[in-house]
């Protein structure tokens, strides 16, 4: 099969004649017994050559020889290597299509040929006409390696006849120039291809381009592995406590106290003494009964406050001379201060003169130990902070580990899955890469020959595939 492309393409390429537009790229045949490449990595070499020169139209031309009226195996793969220079519209290369059966008249009958294209995506209305099949006897071929076939023991013949121009040329016998001359005027009259060119990126190795031109080295079977290796971990959290357990004490140290074991009383610090507490002045006289003595306007007569009312009862001892009011034994004027002294003695204390015997002392004193004051007489020590005694085991409650009050966060931390302390290590395993449990098959996927990533790294080995 041979490309009808537009020049400048740099491999596999040929100029059909010195004055042409057009290059051609010539491909090894599918039926050549010493190929030693595939189909598919042919037609990889013809999209790099024409990716790589960014030529998109092409006319296909088919080459075939043998029995063309037959739909054998080798037009079958050929059609279907055609068939996939396109991925969509396969229809409209089949109609670009130039088809060449070497050793036949202008016009050969191609009926298998045609049915092999139908197969892989030709149109069902495409058929064999004079513009897209060609056949041809090289006249200079034949005259330069003389085959005994059967086109050149018929040229022979012919020749030998003396049959004139016009006959060789309609049972295919042309020359080269001829047969070019043929050649361009029907591709010039076929429709041109436009080959898309696609890009993927292949799933296993990252490369980019289009699959039907991309030859590369890929990965070949990917396996599950973990990038990163097991670590420790703590499926509980950290929570505080305290590692040792509570005691009693005193926040505050011991003091001393001086005091008094009884409380203070008072006393008497002198004796008894025999003392007048009282002395009064009187009248003397006989004493004649009661007497109602009216209220005059002399003040001296009566002390009441009824002198307007006419007087009181009052006990007077008096008798009335002279037109003034005298006591009768001394002869004293009546209201004058008494002429006779009458003392009261009773027993009292020294110290303070007080006359109940009974009465509270006079001083302060302890009674435990006689002093007026000072400090005390004893002495006891206590706890500062609950004032208890220094035996009593404590007011308040702390953490023998640190030293906190009860009920305060604890001074450590643990965690609650194990019972470990902080920096101990863990207590379950797991990947750290994924966290899964030792047990997971893998969290990302390689090459199970070269052992890179998968989809990321470049590819190491064959096929390859997007």
């Amino acid at each position: 099969m041979a490309l009808i492309v537009p020049p400048k393409i740099a491999e596999f390429t040929r100029k059909l004649t010195k004055k042409s537009n057009r290059c051609w790229l010539d491909t090894q045949g599918t039926d050549d017994t010493e190929r030693k490449e595939s189909s598919d990595q042919i037609l990889k070499k013809v999209f790099a050559a024409l990716y790589k020169n960014k030529q998109t139209k092409i006319k296909p031309i088919w080459i075939v020889k043998g029995d063309a009226t037959k739909k054998d195996v080798l037009f079958q793969r050929e059609a279907e290597f055609i068939g996939k220079l396109v991925s969509d519209n396969r229809a409209d290369l089949w109609k670009s299509l130039l088809i060449i059966r070497k050793c036949d008249v202008l016009t050969p009958t191609v009926t298998g040929i045609i049915a092999a294209a139908k197969d892989h995506g030709a149109a069902d209305d495409f058929v064999a006409t004079a513009g897209n099949v060609l056949g041809f006897k090289c006249i200079e071929w034949i005259e330069k390696y003389k085959q005994p076939d059967d086109a050149y023991q018929t040229y022979t013949v012919l020749k030998q006849a003396n049959t004139p121009k016009d006959v060789l040329s309609r049972l295919g016998f042309i020359n080269a120039d001829e047969i070019k001359e043929l050649i361009n005027s029907k591709l010039n009259a076929l429709p041109t291809t436009t080959i898309k060119f696609e890009s993927k990126i292949c799933n296993k190795c990252k490369c980019k381009g289009d699959p039907r031109y991309v030859d590369a080295p890929c990965h070949h079977t990917p396996e599950l592995w973990h990038p990163s290796p097991l670590t420790h971990y703590h499926i509980g959290s950290l929570v505080s406590y305290h590692p040792m357990s509570t005691e009693w004490y005193h926040p505050n140290g011991i003091s001393t106290r001086q005091y008094h074991s009884q409380s203070r009383s008072t006393r008497h610090t002198g004796g008894r003494i025999y003392k007048t507490v009282k002395t009064e002045w009187y009248h003397p006289g006989k004493h004649y009964g009661h007497r109602t003595v009216r209220a005059t306007s002399d003040s001296t007569l009566c002390s009441c406050s009824n002198k307007s009312s006419g007087g009181c009862s009052e006990v007077w001892n008096f008798t009335y001379a002279s037109g003034r009011w005298k006591y009768s034994d001394c002869g004293c004027y009546a209201g004058s201060t008494g002429c006779k002294k009458k003392e009261t003695k009773e027993y009292v204390w020294s110290c303070c003169d007080k006359q109940n015997y009974g009465s509270s002392g006079c001083k302060y004193y302890y009674p435990c130990c006689k002093a007026e004051g000072g400090a005390g007489c004893k002495f006891d020590t206590s706890w500062e902070c609950c004032s208890r005694s220094t035996s009593d085991s404590g007011c308040r409650k702390r953490y023998r580990c640190c030293g906190r009050s009860d009920g305060s966060t604890g001074c450590q931390q643990r965690y609650n899955c194990c019972n470990q302390t902080r920096g101990a290590r863990g207590c379950r395993d797991r990947w750290s890469c994924c966290s899964n449990a030792p047990g997971h098959r893998g969290c990302q996927q390689r090459c199970n020959v070269c052992k890179n990533d998968w989809g990321t790294s470049p590819g190491c080995s064959r096929p390859y595939t997007i």
